[in-house]
Order: C-alpha cells, then sequence, then structure tokens
C-alpha cells in the first residue's frame, strides 16, 4: 500500500480494508516518512521506504506469509484437568503417549502441554499432516527434518524412534507433503 494514491490516501484505504478483510496482510512502500506515525492507526506488517526495497521487502513478505501461515493454522482444542487450552496444529511438533497422558510438544508457549485423552483420540481431530511413528508418537511431518529407520529428527532437534510398522507410511506422507509444499 502507497501513502499517496491517486484519489485517495492510503492510510485511509488501509483503515478500510482492516474492516473489510482483518486478515489481509498489509506492506507500506512509499516514499513519505512523515507517515510512519499515522500508520500505526492500521493493522500493517511493515513500513518500507522504497530507497529500501531491496532491503526490507524480501523481510516484509516473509512476515507476512508467516502471520498469513499463522491464521490458516488449524486449532487443536485440548482437554487438561479444568481447562481446554487452544494450540495451532502448525506449532505441534509431535506428541508421546506415556502411562496414561500424552505430551504435546510444541514449537511456542507452553512448549508441552499434558492431556488425558489418547493418541488415536487426538488423531481424529488432527490434520492429516500428522502421522504415528511408533504406537506412543504422533508426528507433525511439518516438523521433520531428517528421516532414517530408526528415528526421526524434528525441528526442536528431538529425535523420535520410528518403529517397522510404522516407517513406510511415515516415508511415504513425508514424501507426499515434501512435494505438495
Amino acid at each position: 500500500m502507497d501513502i499517496e494514491l491517486d484519489t485517495k490516501n492510503g492510510i485511509q484505504t488501509a483503515k478500510e480494508i482492516n474492516q473489510i478483510y482483518p486478515n489481509c496482510q498489509i506492506i507500506y512502500i512509499t516514499n513519505y516518512i512523515d507517515y510512519i506515525s499515522d500508520v500505526y492507526e492500521t493493522s500493517h506488517v511493515y513500513y518500507v521506504l522504497k530507497q529500501q526495497i531491496d532491503r526490507y521487502l524480501p523481510s516484509a513478505l516473509l512476515k507476512a506469509s508467516r502471520t498469513l501461515e499463522t491464521l490458516k493454522s488449524p486449532v487443536l482444542i485440548v482437554p487438561t484437568g479444568r481447562e481446554k487450552i487452544k494450540l495451532l496444529q502448525n506449532d505441534i511438533i509431535y506428541m508421546e503417549r506415556i502411562l496414561r497422558k500424552t505430551e504435546i510438544h510444541t514449537a511456542s508457549q507452553p512448549s508441552v502441554v499434558v492431556t488425558g485423552d489418547s493418541l488415536y483420540e487426538l488423531k481424529e481431530t488432527l490434520c492429516p499432516w500428522f502421522f504415528f511413528s511408533h504406537r506412543s508418537y504422533l508426528v507433525n511431518l511439518r516438523h521433520i527434518t531428517n528421516i532414517n529407520r530408526k528415528y526421526l529428527t524434528l525441528s526442536n532437534h528431538s529425535q523420535i524412534p520410528v518403529s517397522r510398522s510404522h516407517y513406510e507410511d511415515v516415508k511415504k506422507g513425508f514424501a507426499r507433503y515434501a512435494f505438495n509444499l
């Protein structure tokens, strides 16, 4: 969004866009530094001066893209005793069943959520990119960084065991996910 448009002010236009499309990611690209405080009346991602566009536009686009990805992420509602916690499914790295509790390891806070729900109960409400790597582990394919016959390495550097019975499913699922990006 530019600040000076042909017939309108870009800040006012951005306010209107915010009302109609609240998840729209606005990046101001302008020659005018005088409006830098005024843009804070709108929801926007970045303010880039045209003379610095090569330097800052890639960061602005990456930030907007990440924000949109977070907004698209389905939510998992997890009962934890007396309360229920909403977790973005994209943030879930893996789940581990230990005795009668399931630990949900996430990339954000809280980093570990404990629930009494079984992995099979949770799997029913999860997106298709979650796979069993072992009877005690449910893994988010989006967080796998390496696969071998015995372990999966995840984005948080955890190594999760892979059973012989689940190895082919995980490998095929990961390949499908990797090629559909």
